[in-house]
């Protein structure tokens, strides 16, 4: 199960998790541009990454404004998943 499956399943679990938002850095931005592009050949256009770096920071911010909880997305998927366990169960 990949994280973004598995946020989608605890999305439907508990209201606490219906909004997260996977919050990342630029350098980590471009290793899954890479990766993405990598697995799926010919990949995105160098104007369809830019579109994603540029909108990345706005949709984070709108997310947040909206009352969604900050993810690390930088974490590992082990790390993320605790992190969503925790609030679908109520653990602190």
């Amino acid at each position: 199960m990949t994280l973004f499956e598995l946020q989608a399943w605890l999305g439907h679990c508990s209201p606490a998790t219906t909004q997260q938002s996977l919050r990342i850095d630029s350098d980590t931005q471009e290793e899954r541009l890479l990766a993405h592009d990598t697995i799926h050949p010919p990949g995105r256009s160098e104007a369809g990454r830019q579109q994603i770096r540029d909108g990345r920071p706005v949709f984070e911010a709108q997310m947040l404004k909206l009352g969604a909880i900050a993810l690390d997305g930088t974490a590992s998927t082990d790390a993320v998943a605790d992190h969503l366990l925790a609030l679908a169960f109520g653990d602190k």
